[in-house]
């Protein structure tokens, strides 16, 4: 099957005109050409080809939505998006994925001047995503758990906020874990309801049911608004009148 962007295989295809339904099963593969002078395929870059497989494919034709279900998988070069099911939604530019939800995708780490930015690998797990490429937003929902440079942060919701670079490069500027947010790193825990991230700064200004951090070696940190910077591990602290920071240092005996 073929259209002016993609070509799909599978080991069967069923094609229903009037309702404008096509049916595929069995190694179900599709090509998305994602050219650079057309609009990039949902989370993805445009100019290099987006694929995608699975067990099973149903597509609206005439909504132009497609759902691909049983180990659905979506893939470009290094950045992969796997689950359950997957529903690409063409005019509406989104992307929605239920169930097992696994995530690899890559975020710029500063260099050194002359240097080149190092890309640095994250992981996300969560039951659900929504994707919706015209604000450049993916929601995480549900049993999130991302793996990063940053450490592993749970929570019961991220966002991140994407921005366009050159060369239609798409980079991460912002996320955002609300719900029972935890950081762990080596030795320190991080704890809160809130916790947005700045990736060029490489800091997380926690927020939200009296943030701490647990430090094995400096004791605890508590405050209304705790800032964690992840380069050096230090740790900026705003009380208020009602909620005052508190600090509690280890002492050796």
């Amino acid at each position: 099957m073929n259209d002016a962007n993609s070509k799909t295989t599978a080991d069967f295809v069923e094609f229903q005109r009037e309702p404008g339904l096509l049916k595929a099963r069995g190694n179900v593969r599709s090509v998305f050409e994602n050219r650079k002078e057309g609009p990039a395929t949902v989370m993805f870059k445009s100019g290099s080809p987006v694929y995608a497989s699975a067990n099973s494919l149903e597509v609206l034709t005439n909504r132009g939505i497609a759902t691909y279900t049983e180990r659905a998988r979506l893939w470009q070069e290094d950045q992969v998006l796997n689950a359950d099911t997957i529903v690409l939604y063409r005019d509406d530019k989104k992307l929605k994925a239920d169930s097992n939800v696994h995530t690899i995708f890559y975020t710029e780490g500063t260099a050194h001047p002359g240097e080149k930015n190092e890309r640095k690998p994250a992981n996300v797990q969560a039951d659900h995503l929504l994707y919706e490429d015209t604000i450049q937003r993916a929601v995480y929902s549900r049993n999130v758990r991302m793996t990063s440079s940053m450490g592993v942060l749970e929570s019961n919701e991220l966002e991140i906020f994407l921005g366009s670079t050159g060369g239609n490069e798409k980079s991460v500027e912002r996320m955002l874990a609300t719900g029972n947010v935890k950081i762990q790193q080596p030795g320190r825990l991080a704890t809160s309801e809130s916790a947005e991230f700045f990736q060029p700064e490489k800091k997380a200004i926690l927020t939200g049911g009296m943030p701490r951090i647990l430090d094995s070696e400096r004791g605890s940190t508590s405050g209304a608004r705790l800032t964690l910077f992840f380069d050096d591990g230090s740790i900026s602290v705003v009380g208020t009148s009602e909620n005052r920071s508190l600090t509690r240092q280890r002492v050796a005996r």
